[in-house]
């Protein structure tokens, strides 16, 4: 006789104590109830719930777009791989490279284009990433991963440059052609802003 065992997956983190909401404390770390104010050191998977529900519950700045194309719009770059525009739909010199970019990463047609950066050696733009109206589209160095952050997902990962030639982004992995200070903290000033 086999026996079954059911798994079910965490939905809600509650209070032992009293059964109160626990949320994520300032520190991203630990968990607070918001009844009786005790703290917990949550498991993985309960701190990856408590991340999720706090990037739900946080909303997106109402000009998150407006805010995204001013910041590109006005960096100053000598970076080969790295474009930037306040719209790469208006901009003659961007709008073929934007175009190669929704091909290889996905991008509905009807996006815009604010940043794209090539980290392929020939200019083909599949490896990389752009930042579009829809979210954040990539071109993982493997070359066979391509994917898609929400601009909520992009607002809460985080973003490091080790070095001159790598970046993270959440547990994504760029070389960056000695820009990845540069890349890492424009990234970060559009994070603040959205």
């Amino acid at each position: 006789m086999k026996t079954q065992i059911e798994i079910h997956k965490i939905s809600e983190v509650v209070c032992p104590n009293c059964g109160g909401k626990i949320t994520l404390a300032s520190d991203k770390i630990c968990g607070l109830c918001s009844y009786c104010n005790s703290i917990f050191l949550p498991s993985e998977e309960e701190l990856e719930i408590l991340k999720e529900r706090a990037a739900d519950s946080k909303p997106l700045n109402p000009y998150y777009l407006k805010n995204i194309s001013e910041i590109c719009g006005s960096h100053r770059t000598f970076a080969d791989y790295l474009y930037v525009s306040r719209s790469m739909k208006g901009s003659l010199l961007h709008r073929k490279k934007l175009k190669k970019v929704k091909e290889y990463f996905h991008v509905p047609k009807e996006d815009d284009g604010f940043l794209i950066y090539n980290s392929a050696v020939v200019k083909t733009f599949s490896l990389g990433f752009a930042l579009c109206t829809s979210g954040f589209y990539y071109g993982e160095n493997d070359r066979k991963t391509v994917g898609k952050l929400t601009w909520k997902e992009f607002r809460e990962a985080k973003i490091i440059a080790s070095g001159k030639d790598v970046l993270m982004i959440g547990n994504l992995y760029f070389e960056t052609f000695f820009c990845a200070k540069e890349l890492e903290q424009l990234l970060n000033k559009i994070q603040q802003n959205i």
